[in-house]
C-alpha cells in the first residue's frame, strides 16, 4: 500500500542490505549492524528496555493510515524510552556523540507521537533546547553549502563537518520522521488534495509561521524521496519548485521562513499535528475531507 520509495543516501541500503549476499557489500552491512548495536546500547542507557520494542499494529486495519504510521514513524519511535522515565544524560554527554543525538531525537519524536506529550511540555522543551546548538550547527553548514552551490543540475546537499550523512538532528526529524508522516498521509492519493488537507491542519497548529508554506515544504521534500506519478502530481511539483535540501525543515531555513534555532521545535509541532491525522483507521486522509 502506498507509493514506492526512492529515498536517497544509504538509508535505502540500510533496509535492503541484510538480504544482500554479495561479499563486496559485507563491510557496509557490518557498519550498519554495528551502528544499530550502538543505538540499542545508548537507548538502554537512557532507560529503554533491552531488545527492540515495536509499536502495536494490531488495532489498525491493513493499509490504513494508522497501519502505515505504525510501520514507519511509530516503529522507530517505540524503540526509544519514554521521556518521563528516561535517564537523560547531561548536555555535554549528548553533544559529544552522534549516537546520543539520534536517541535524543527518537525520544522527542516518541514524546509527541506516542506518549501524548505536547511540543511545549517542559521536558520536551528542555531536551529540544539541549539539541538546539547541534541543529544550528547542522543548518549553518547547510546554508553555507547552499550559498556556494552552483546551478549544475545536481541536488545541493549539505555536508556538515562532524555530521555523518544521516546523523544530524534536523535530518533525523525532518528528512526522516516528517517525510515518513507525509508518506503515511499521501498513500495512493494525488498530492494536490493531500496538500490541501495538510495546509488546513497546519493552519490551526501553533507554528508561528504560515502553515501553507510548511505544508508545501513537506510535500516538496517528500517528492524527493518517493515516486510521485499520480495525476496532477507533476503539475503541482512544477508549480512549487524542487526541494533545495530534501528536508522540509532545512528548506524552510534556506528560504528564510524560519530561523535555524526554530527548526526542531517547529518540526515537533508539525509532527504532533500530523500524528493526529495519521492515527486513524481510515484508508485515506481524503475520506470525509472538505474540498
Amino acid at each position: 500500500m502506498g507509493r514506492a520509495s526512492n529515498r536517497r543516501k544509504h538509508r535505502r541500503a540500510e533496509r535492503a542490505v541484510v538480504a544482500v549476499r554479495d561479499d563486496a557489500l559485507r563491510p557496509l552491512a557490518d557498519f550498519l549492524r554495528a551502528k544499530e548495536e550502538r543505538l540499542a546500547s545508548v537507548r538502554v542507557a537512557w532507560g529503554a528496555p533491552a531488545g527492540i520494542a515495536v509499536a502495536s499494529r494490531a488495532g489498525w486495519p491493513d493499509g490504513s493510515l494508522g497501519d502505515r504510521f505504525a510501520s514507519s514513524v511509530l516503529l522507530k519511535a517505540a524503540k526509544a524510552p519514554r521521556l518521563r522515565d528516561a535517564s537523560v544524560p547531561d548536555a555535554s554527554t549528548i553533544a559529544s556523540d552522534p549516537t546520543q543525538w539520534a536517541v535524543a531525537i527518537e525520544v522527542l519524536i516518541r514524546s509527541v507521537v506516542l506518549d501524548g506529550l505536547a511540543p511545549d511540555d517542559p521536558q520536551v522543551r528542555d531536551l529540544c533546547e539541549v539539541m538546539r546548538p547541534l541543529a544550528e550547527a547542522e543548518l549553518a553548514d547547510a546554508q553555507a553549502a547552499d550559498a556556494e552551490a552552483v546551478e549544475d543540475g545536481f541536488l545541493r546537499l549539505a555536508r556538515v563537518p562532524g555530521f555523518e550523512d544521516d546523523d544530524g538532528p534536523v535530518f533525523l526529524l525532518g528528512c526522516c520522521a516528517l517525510v515518513d508522516a507525509v508518506w503515511t498521509l499521501s498513500g495512493d492519493d494525488p498530492l494536490e488534495p493531500v496538500l490541501k488537507v495538510l495546509a488546513r491542519r497546519l493552519a490551526v497548529a501553533r507554528l508561528g509561521v504560515d502553515g501553507r508554506l510548511v505544508a508545501e515544504a513537506a510535500v516538496c521534500a517528500f517528492s524527493e524521496h518517493h515516486l510521485c506519478e499520480l495525476p496532477g502530481d507533476a503539475e503541482l511539483l512544477a508549480r512549487l519548485g524542487p526541494s533545495r535540501s530534501e528536508n522540509p525543515l532545512t528548506d524552510l531555513v534556506l528560504d528564510g521562513v524560519i530561523e535555524p534555532g526554530q527548526a526542531l521545535r517547529l518540526g515537533l509541532v508539525v509532527l504532533h499535528a500530523l500524528a493526529g491525522l495519521c492515527l486513524s483507521e481510515k484508508m485515506s486522509v481524503l475520506a470525509g475531507a472538505a474540498s
